[in-house]
């Protein structure tokens, strides 16, 4: 278990999400934000915003609140901008770029003039003493192409170790380079369209002094961000918010971008008010960077013209950058002749100040909430140490480096208040270019990773610490086009290959093992009929293995309108519709443009949305009978009140970091958060239950979590011990103490359960020796398990890495008791690419519970992937079959199970309302029922009746109590008699009663290993979707298993009691035997019906009850907030069994978020990086 992302903050989801088209949830849940901090620094929503003041005049150098003086063109500062990277153009190169090294320069400091009077206490002044290497700084002006240091900043080819210190800082080392790059983000502030973010940024290669002095530049700063347009118009250069520099030369009249640089330089009109502006539209994502005919950036704007604006003193400073939801933020500057940035304050009043040290290098930066961040450096003006607010005390990142600057070593402290000090975790770097260009990074355990580069500092390869070798090839844009799997290493056709058009469009995907997805870009064609809207850089038409297509259209402004079901001989259906907003259009739902008005399901329900002046979400208007969703905001855009459609109010509150601090439900209960000054959680308390804290080691691990009883006396303590790589190495609880090991590639090896002993090496583990030891192919992809006594399980991988076999077999005994094969191919068994598919399309039983042996059953899929048959055949006769038919919104309308199904032959219709709900089946005993949020109140099959309390919550089932923790189902204290203790982990005990507990033994990713009891320990033999199939006990002797339906019914069980006592199942999610229901993390899950009982929390998924997007064979759903779907994942393209639709959407209906504050699927689709390079 290991933190990979860093946590910045909890905003709230707008309850609009990327393809739902009917309302998806009944009230606004807090949702955490991860940011992945990727592409050429701040992501889409970082940098971004602005917008040319009212009074500009075009000829003016600045745009500015009131008409000034025109600035004299932009020039760069005398001794230049030093040490930008450039994508394009030619430089004159050092000698030792001949050897492929990069070209680094040390620092020498200059003489600048000086200010005695300057107060370092005082943010609007600073001392002017000697500086990084440039003179007085004086006015500010957008910085010129002088470049001596390729490879600033950061790009989407560009790979990095990452070291997240806190939730706002991340150090990053460039394995190509070894430059460090370090992003500070300083304020964010939320709004239609692009957000408005002050981020900061050091570049380890850098010369430049930056903005706020000691090499540190800002996302907006005029001397950091801007366009420099050569004199004689020939050629422009572009620097980047993160120090990476763009060079555009003119040919035939138009600017060319640089190769991996995929957006456009236009110079606008040539009269009126936009004379001489010049434009960077990026081509994927429409975002649009405006700047003066002198290059000062004036506004960034999304494809719908809504963003941030800058505006300028006469000296050339920005002052103020105002979002367009009127939230804002004030820039003030030291008053001495280096005029760097002192302080910065937003419209609610929050303060963020920066201090120089005596040789001008940012010092300490104080957060509005009085945390400190502190820097230090070496005499070379080199960054040495960072230190940030911790939890709780405060801890430092020291860097080490070579004679040309590059990152030898980054040492992070160690310590925790559970364990006290700790060896400090040392990360090292050593770069090679003889007789190729190498780095190597050997991490805390001791671990050397090696990484293969070709001149332009991309990784082209990569060997583990096991020696497993992957490896990717890169075209002329610097996009990857194949890539090589450990596991394919050095095995003829063990590519994955991507295609893309003369636009640097990926038009094509194609797995080792033949199957893909393909994109088309024009219409008029049989395959994409019709005519093409949008921009070239949109999808019009895709396409899967199996022949599937679906069309897309858009409006004028690049906003996906309409996706449409091509494929010859389907439903022609339109299955998700949407309009927007448009600024001054009648009857408009916001006074803003893009914002997501109506959005209409395949079954033509609509879902009206509606906005304040501030372009926050305010009512969802969702088809009858729930009731409408409202939601109330403060001047920062953070929701404030909910009412859902039950009428219940719910009212948060936050600190001065937007952390949530209290929510209060409609009944008074109420729940808290408290936090340390990194950001992380100290505890939460429901008031009404207990108190739940946590504690952590200076790496943001977590190492204990203590739980509380009315006393407030700990009750149930949790702990955990991490190697220095992070590696989680102990964990212990009530009952006992689990133990891990790994391997150099930092693969769990072995697993001890408490009491339990592990040899080293191969030799299988003893009978009762509480040991699991697992092993793996090249990559990383388990190949076994072996359990105490000698059992195993053995998994088969193809080429694509996808599983092809899952063998069990008891201790002495090679005989399988569980065998399940997988087969992709439209012709079972064909090996030839063409038969090849995405999906399984055969299953064979050779060896699995309550099945005869080597029944195969053959899946169908309709156009839209849902699953419409599984056919089970024992040779020439048919033994079962499961039929299913869907409606256009992906309702279930008709089931019917035939044979051996593990139920009674039946045919069930299904009806449904406009909002998704279940109305009545051919099954039916009794009326069904919902109540206005979209809870299932009674089923009306079984008669079952459940009920929520006022935080969405199941409180009761049929006769049983249900608590749990805060809002929504996702932590479970109480099921009638039995008592849950929940970890980061997942369910960790199961306490019946007063004394009988269960113990889940997980691996260190958190899937269940084992059940453990006073009787002793049942070990786990999953399948593909990790539904348990098979149980051993300590002696690998096997006690039978499970078999199931498509939708995961039971359809046999073994009658031994391991096997009828265990709750763990279907895709591992824990069964509820007196409800019939599955707990899935948020939601309850009715394998029968094959959907939720509640709707989507998250607002993610098309249809709100759908289960795995009417996919079970190769879907899953185990969190019950999104479907999880089994798909490849190349190159930063998605091509799964929903193809690219999903990928289409997110960014472009991602703007309906409200104050910015968009779901966690639309907040990650946006962070692919700047512009969306």
């Amino acid at each position: 278990m290991r933190r990979r992302a860093v946590i910045v903050g909890v905003v709230f989801a707008s309850l609009i999400t990327v393809g739902s088209v009917t309302p998806a949830q009944a009230a606004v849940a807090p949702a955490v934000v991860v940011r992945m901090d990727e592409g050429d620094g701040p992501s889409t929503g970082d940098l971004e915003g602005s917008v040319w003041a009212p009074g500009d005049t075009a000829d003016d150098g600045l745009p500015a609140a009131t008409p000034v003086s025109p600035a004299a063109p932009w020039e760069p500062l005398e001794g230049g901008r030093f040490g930008e990277p450039l994508i394009g153009g030619t430089d004159e190169a050092p000698a030792e770029d001949a050897a492929n090294q990069p070209a680094i320069y040390d620092n020498e400091p200059t003489e600048s003039a000086v200010n005695p009077a300057a107060d370092a206490t005082d943010p609007t002044q600073a001392p002017a003493v000697a500086g990084r290497s440039m003179a007085a700084r004086g006015a500010p002006v957008p910085p010129e192409r002088n470049i001596t240091s390729p490879g600033l900043g950061s790009l989407p080819y560009f790979q990095f170790q990452d070291f997240s210190l806190s939730d706002h800082t991340v150090a990053r080392v460039n394995l190509g380079n070894g430059n460090l790059v370090v992003t500070a983000n300083d304020e964010s502030l939320s709004g239609p369209g692009i957000q408005l973010r002050a981020d900061r940024f050091y570049n380890g290669l850098s010369l430049n002094e930056g903005s706020f002095g000691g090499g540190w530049s800002s996302s907006m700063i005029t001397n950091d961000v801007g366009l420099y347009i050569n004199p004689d118009t020939l050629s422009a250069t572009f620097t980047g918010p993160s120090g990476f520099t763009a060079f555009f030369k003119k040919e035939n009249g138009a600017y060319t971008p640089p190769p991996g640089f995929n957006a456009a330089l236009t110079k606008d009109a040539t009269t009126g008010a936009d004379l001489g502006i010049y434009t960077i539209t990026y081509n994927k994502s429409g975002e649009k960077l405006r700047f003066t005919p002198t290059g000062y950036l004036i506004s960034d704007k999304d494809r719908n013209n809504q963003g941030v604006t800058y505006v300028y003193d006469t000296a050339g400073h920005i002052v103020s950058a105002t979002q367009d939801s009127g939230r804002s933020l004030t820039v003030d500057y030291t008053n001495d002749a280096n005029q760097y940035v002192g302080r910065m304050t937003d419209s609610a009043g929050r303060v963020t100040t920066f201090i120089r040290d005596a040789n001008r290098r940012l010092q300490t930066v104080t957060a509005a909430d009085g945390t400190q961040t502190t820097y230090t450096y070496d005499n070379s003006d080199r960054l040495t140490s960072i230190t940030v607010p911790g939890s709780p005390n405060n801890t430092t990142t020291s860097f080490d480096y070579d004679s040309t600057n590059r990152v030898t070593k980054v040492n992070q402290q160690s310590t925790s208040p559970t364990w006290g000090a700790r060896a400090d975790v040392v990360t090292d770097f050593d770069y090679s270019f003889s007789p190729t260009r190498t780095t190597n990074v050997t991490d805390a355990d001791d671990n050397v990773a090696v990484y293969n580069l070709d001149n332009q500092g991309r990784v082209t390869s990569t060997v583990d610490g096991r020696g497993d070798t992957r490896a990717q090839d890169w075209n002329a844009n610097s996009d990857i086009q194949t890539t090589t799997s450990a596991f394919a290493s050095g095995t003829a056709g063990g590519q994955t290959t991507i295609a893309y058009d003369s636009l640097g469009n990926a038009t094509s995907v194609a797995m080792p093992t033949g199957a893909g997805t393909a994109a088309q870009y024009a219409r008029g064609t049989t395959d994409c009929p019709g005519a093409a809207t949008g921009t070239a850089f949109q999808v019009q038409c895709s396409s899967d293995a199996s022949g599937s297509k679906k069309a897309f259209d858009y409006d004028t402004n690049g906003n996906p309108t309409k996706t449409t079901d091509v494929t010859g001989g389907g439903t022609g259906t339109v299955t998700q519709q949407y309009t927007y907003s448009a600024v001054g259009a009648a009857g408009t739902c916001a006074p803003f443009n893009g914002l997501i008005c109506t959005a209409t399901n395949g079954n033509g329900a609509v879902t009206t949305y509606s906005y304040d002046s501030h372009g926050n979400l305010t009512q969802i208007a969702q088809p009858a009978p729930l009731g409408a969703v409202t939601n109330s905001y403060d001047a920062l855009g953070r929701v404030t009140q909910t009412i859902d459609g039950n009428g219940y109010t719910t009212i948060y509150s936050y600190d001065v970091d937007d952390r949530l601090l209290k929510t209060q439900f409609n009944n008074g209960d109420q729940t808290f958060n408290a936090y340390y000054p990194s950001g992380a959680k100290q505890y939460v308390w429901d008031k009404t239950i207990h108190k739940i804290s946590y504690e952590y080691d200076t790496l943001g691990h977590t190492t204990k979590q203590n739980t509380y009883n009315d006393s407030g006396q700990p009750v149930d303590v949790v702990t955990y011990k991490y190697t220095d790589n992070g590696n989680l190495t102990e964990y212990t609880d009530s009952q006992g103490l689990v133990k891990y090991g790994y391997d150099a590639a930092n693969n769990t090896t072995s697993i001890t359960e408490p009491g339990g002993t592990c040899t080293t090496g191969t030799t299988a583990p003893a009978a009762g020796s509480g040991c699991i030891k697992l092993d793996y192919y090249p990559g990383g992809v388990e190949k076994s398990r072996t359990f105490p006594g000698g059992a195993k399980q053995v998994t088969a991988i193809d080429r694509s890495s996808r599983t092809t076999d899952i063998t069990a077999t008891p201790a002495g005994s090679s005989t399988p008791v569980v065998q399940i094969k997988y087969d992709y191919t439209a012709v079972p068994g064909s090996t030839a690419p063409a038969d090849d598919r995405t999906t399984v399309q055969h299953q064979t039983a050779v060896k699995q519970e309550g099945i005869t042996a080597n029944a195969v059953t053959s899946y169908a899929y309709d156009s839209r992937n849902h699953l419409t048959a599984a056919t089970e055949m024992e040779g020439a006769t048919q033994s079962a079959k499961w039929s299913y038919q869907y409606d256009n919104a992906g309702n279930r309308t008709k089931y019917t199970r035939s044979g051996t199904s593990g139920a009674s032959t039946s045919t069930a219709n299904v009806t449904y309302n406009a909002a998704n709900e279940i109305t009545a089946t051919s099954q039916d005993t009794t009326n069904w029922g919902y109540d206005a949020a979209g809870n299932q109140t009674q089923s009306g099959t079984t008669g079952v009746t459940s009920s929520y309390n006022n935080r969405g919550a199941v409180m009761r089932i049929g006769g049983q109590n249900i608590a749990s923790y805060g809002a929504g189902n996702t932590t479970t204290l109480q099921r009638g008699n039995n008592t849950f203790l929940t970890t980061e982990f997942g369910v960790a005990t199961q306490t019946v009663g007063t004394n009988a507990t269960v113990a889940y033994t997980r691996t260190s990713d958190g899937n269940a290993a084992s059940r453990r009891t006073s009787a002793g320990s049942t070990y786990y033999v999953t399948d593909r979707l990790g539904s348990v199939v098979g149980l051993f006990d300590t002696a690998g002797v096997y006690k039978g298993g499970y078999s199931y339906t498509p939708y995961g019914e039971a359809r046999r069980t073994a009658t031994t009691a391991e096997a009828t006592s265990n709750a763990l199942r279907y895709i591992g999610g824990l069964w509820d035997p007196t409800a019939n229901l599955y707990k899935l993390g948020a939601r309850y899950y009715d394998p029968n019906l094959g959907r939720f009982t509640q709707a989507d929390p998250s607002g993610q998924e098309a249809n709100p009850y759908a289960y795995a997007g009417c996919n079970p064979i190769n879907g899953k759903d185990s969190t019950g907030l999104i479907s999880e779907a089994c798909g490849v994942a190349i190159a930063g393209e998605i091509f799964s069994i929903v193809g690219i639709e999903a990928a289409l959407f997110v960014g472009g209906a991602a703007s309906i978020a409200s104050g910015g504050a968009l779901t966690p699927l639309a907040a990650i689709g946006l962070g692919a990086g700047f512009g969306g390079l």
